[in-house]
Order: structure tokens, then sequence, then C-alpha cells
């Protein structure tokens, strides 16, 4: 059982919390026809952070660029080997909205965590993956793996080599994972508000801050904290994300 369904179990009462992910509460809707959990039946306490994606290669891939590497998946469809979280995970949807927008179609394989498909680039034997910044910006510095693209309008000041995706190419590639963190629907108000300012003090604490940017995040700016924004991201998110599953042909697992 997972964290997020043993959360959907506790009782309201705002002592069991759960962290969320753009894979678990925006696209998970989309891609399970039954989930142990609803992400919409979830008291929002607050946005941690955003995190944004990086699409790397591995060391010896002839691509140098992301037009590079495009250009070589069009031309053999299915040959060139992705790595991804698994199904419904953020990399998931971050490799499926790249294929879709570009028009290529890759092999992708699905990994249990972003942990072992990350190991797989480093061992070259596998070509690609879409990776969240905290995991891809370490071995990218470590020289282990090259990232072709960040999937924001500016470069990560952590992998600074990397592109932005206007840069690479792909303008229309913004893609932000994020983490926030959630309680059970019911929670009392005073609880949720005590919880709010305890998140909002939390990311007021430079040295959290430099933790969070340290590992190629972005925290949430004081207008994006809170209950009733995290609860309007996760709305828009839930809608924009069911479009992009039926533009890409992803069948409901």
């Amino acid at each position: 059982m997972s964290h997020l369904s043993r959360g959907a179990q506790a009782a309201p009462a705002g002592d069991t919390l759960t962290v969320g992910s753009l894979g678990s509460h925006s696209a998970a809707p989309s891609i399970y026809r039954a989930i142990a959990y609803d992400p919409r039946d979830r008291q929002p306490i607050g946005l941690i952070a955003g995190t944004p994606l990086v699409f790397v290669v591995r060391n010896g891939h002839p691509a140098r660029t992301l037009q590079e590497f495009l250009a070589m998946a069009r031309a053999n469809p299915g040959s060139i080997t992705n790595a991804h979280a698994g199904i419904g995970s953020t990399n998931h949807w971050a490799c499926a909205l790249l294929q879709h927008l570009a028009g290529v179609t890759f092999n992708n394989i699905p990994y249990r965590g972003e942990g072992p498909a990350l190991n797989d680039v480093v061992a070259q034997t596998v070509d690609s993956a879409c990776l969240l910044a905290p995991a891809a910006v370490p071995q990218i510095a470590a020289g282990t793996m090259r990232g072709l693209l960040t999937g924001a309008t500016a470069r990560n000041p952590n992998a600074p080599g990397v592109p932005s995706a206007p840069e690479a190419g792909r303008p229309d590639y913004i893609f932000h994972g994020w983490n926030a963190i959630f309680a059970r629907r019911g929670t009392p108000a005073p609880v949720v508000a005590w919880l709010d300012q305890a998140l909002r003090a939390a990311l007021a604490d430079p040295a959290i801050l430099q933790r969070i940017e340290a590992l190629g995040s972005i925290p949430a700016a004081p207008e994006a904290q809170g209950p009733d924004a995290l609860a309007r991201l996760v709305r828009s998110e839930v809608d924009s994300w069911a479009t992009v599953v039926r533009a890409a042909g992803i069948e409901p697992q």
C-alpha cells in the first residue's frame, strides 16, 4: 500500500500528511481506471517546490543536441530507448509530452522509480531519460550523463551547460514537476491554517531555500503558496493532462 493510499485512510485530524506530485495528483486520474485514492479528495496545504524536467542522454550517444536526437528518433521510430520512473510517474508524463509535441516515438521503458532509470543511463544501457532536476543535475555535474534540455524558459543555475527549452528548439516544452503537502479532506480549518503557516515559515528559512535550490528545484514563490493556490494548481493540471493523454493516445491502465 502506497503512502498515498495510507493517507487516504487516515483520520482527518491533520497529523497524517502526504507529499503529492504532478504524477500522483494531476496526471493519475487520466491514466488509471481505478486508483486506491482520489487525488481530488485531499485537503491542499501548500506547494513546496517546482522541479524542472531535464532530458538526458547517455555518455557516448552520437546526438549532441536535442534536435539531433529528435531527428534520429524520427528516422528510426521506436528504436531509441528512453527510461522513465514508471507508468503514471511525473517522468512518464514528461516523456509522453515531449514525444507528443515533437511527433516522435521512443522505445519507452518503465522502471520502478527514478533511481533505477538513472542508473541505466549512467551504465549506458539505455539511450535517454526524462529526469527531474534533483536527480539529473548532480549526474550532469559529475559527467556521468549529458543534458540536452531543461524544461524551463531559462537555464538551471546548477546545470548552466544544459540549454533551456527555447535554446534547444522546443519553446513549447516547458515542463515543471512539483511537490506539495496534502492532508485528508475534512481536516479542521484551524489545523489547515496552522500547517499552512508552518510550511510558509519553512520556505522562508534561508537554509531550506538553499537546500532546495542546490537540488535544482525552484522553491514555491509566496504567491504560489497556501491551500487555495495549490487547489487551483491541481484543478488546472488535472484538466490539462487529461487533454495531453487524449491527444497522445495513451490508454488508461
